[in-house]
């Protein structure tokens, strides 16, 4: 039992060591990213354009049903 213990042990601390080093290199990649670098690699893995979408056009009236408009019931009627 106390060598199974031992193992377990040793196989965390082992895990640990893994761990830690993962962490320095995130932390060394942090480090060395610019934000210009992050903003890219963000709107590529997003699947956005390299380049910026034009004016958008305006539309007043999306649907309009013909002869329901006030000035069209005034005309008419005249």
């Amino acid at each position: 039992m106390k060598g199974l213990i031992g193992s377990y042990s040793h196989s965390v601390e082992d895990t640990h060591v893994q761990i830690g080093q993962v962490h320095e290199e995130f932390k060394q990649n942090v480090e060395n990213i610019g934000t210009e670098m992050l903003l890219r690699r963000f709107a590529e893995s997003k699947g956005t354009g390299r380049e910026r979408p034009g004016p958008k056009r305006s539309r007043s009236k999306a649907f309009r049903i013909p002869g329901l408009s006030r000035k069209e019931r005034e005309r008419d009627a005249v």
